[in-house]
């Protein structure tokens, strides 16, 4: 354990801060708004497909936002970030009892969507990036685990409060919950960067020398260097990581908004279809405790490798769908495959780029990461109404897996260019 004058490490305090936003956000936020869903749409006397509209929203104008975000992040740290922005997301759920109107959910919801990315993913992995190095990638493994953790907890609590309180009352518990989980505790927790108490990351000797990187220590490779934005920019490792998060997140919702209805297309009963999909979230937690692991042993891009080679199986899997066990076995190798890419995505920005600059590159991945995604329900759903079939739909993914794959293995540690005054990073 690494410490500076005899102070206990106080890098697991700051990560459960995160471990705690993380957790409220996937079970505030993330996952429980279609739980409200059936009980607002009658009260409303709206269809459940306008009203599902503002969730989509917030989630353009986060990921647009996402340079917004880095470079906040970067100025004012991720503690203050994630207590002002979670306490106007907090603010803005429990502002939905008053809700009269739909226009009044768009507007609550752009909102939301305009405070949950300083809130949420970049500044929590922030923290574990500042803090961890040796560790790192066993750290933002628990950060984004946690998500799981509020998804399969709260969706049950709020289906339980809005039957015994009403909906207008749940949102306003919702809401006080998230500020309490996702604001106060971690403004109480979250120590920006170990320098900021005296102390020094996880994998950093007391001379200020890295314990990882390519020697005899250990095989996992981390930047001597901390990169600027402009010349990861320029490298070829910055692009390669943004594709294979690309890929992954195109696919994940592909099968979000289309697996359910393609497996009752083809003759599997709803439930059925249904559980498929419950599967494939549960798998995916695993797997993301699973390549926080292994991280500590083998380098990031090739645990991509074979994280996408996964997601190309279970796509293969699903295109020749033919009995419960097949589809199964899908929603296993695809869970894999999604928990795995999100995992290593942040692990391996933080281990070529470095720590100081880590929430402005994530930022500038973000509104890429984000469009292509956004666009994956769209183009899929366009496929089926020209061909009445998902068939094209899913060769286009295993199409993009194979890239994805070529991509992880042209992701090689980059060198920095002498012209940019820096060290040469090692290959």
């Amino acid at each position: 354990m690494n410490t500076i004058e005899n102070k206990r490490f106080y890098g697991w305090i700051a990560l459960s801060g995160a471990i705690i936003t993380y957790m409220a956000f996937g079970g505030c936020v993330l996952y429980s708004y279609g739980v409200f869903l059936p009980a607002m749409s009658a009260e409303l006397s709206t269809s459940r497909s306008i009203l599902s509209a503002p969730y989509g929203l917030q989630g353009l104008i986060c990921g647009l936002m996402g340079p917004l975000i880095g470079l906040s992040v970067a100025k004012f740290g991720p503690r203050r970030n994630i207590v002002m922005g979670n306490l106007v997301v907090g603010c803005s759920l429990i502002s939905m009892f008053f809700i009269t109107e739909v226009w009044h959910i768009y507007v609550l919801f752009i909102l939301l969507g305009s405070a949950i990315g300083f809130g949420t993913f970049n500044p929590c992995t922030t923290v574990a990036n500042n803090w961890f190095i040796k560790k790192r990638s066993l750290a933002l493994s628990l950060v984004v685990a946690a998500v799981g953790l509020g998804g399969f907890v709260f969706p049950m609590l709020i289906s339980w409060l809005i039957s015994s309180i009403g909906w207008r009352l749940s949102w306003v518990a919702i809401g006080s919950t998230y500020i309490f989980l996702a604001a106060v505790m971690p403004g109480l927790l979250i120590k920006n960067k170990p320098e900021d108490v005296g102390q020094i990351p996880d994998g950093i000797n007391a001379d200020g020398k890295t314990t990882t990187g390519h020697d005899k220590i250990s095989r996992i490779y981390q930047t001597p260097v901390d990169w600027n934005v402009g010349d990861a920019l320029r490298s070829r490792a910055f692009w390669m990581i943004l594709a294979i998060m690309g890929v992954n997140t195109f696919i994940l919702n592909m099968l979000a908004t289309q697996e359910v209805v393609y497996l009752q297309d083809k003759g599997f009963d709803p439930l059925l279809a249904a559980s498929v999909w419950s599967l494939l979230i549960v798998v995916n937690s695993i797997a993301k405790l699973t390549m926080g692991v292994l991280g500590l042993r083998f380098e990031s891009r090739h645990l991509a490798l074979a994280a996408l080679a996964a997601y190309g199986i279970g796509n293969l899997l699903l295109l020749n769908a033919q009995n419960t066990f097949t589809i199964y076995l899908s929603s296993i190798f695809n869970g894999t495959g999604y928990g795995g890419v999100v995992v290593l995505y942040p692990l391996l920005v933080g281990a070529y780029f470095g720590r100081k600059n880590y929430q402005r590159i994530i930022g500038c991945m973000s509104p890429f990461v984000f469009l292509i995604g956004f666009s994956s329900p769209i183009i899929a759903g366009y496929v089926f109404d020209i061909t009445s079939s998902y068939f094209w739909a899913f060769i286009l993914a295993i199409i993009l897996v194979i890239i994805g794959m070529i991509c992880a293995i042209l992701a090689k540690p980059p060198q920095m260019l002498k012209e940019s005054g820096s060290d040469i990073s090692p290959s």
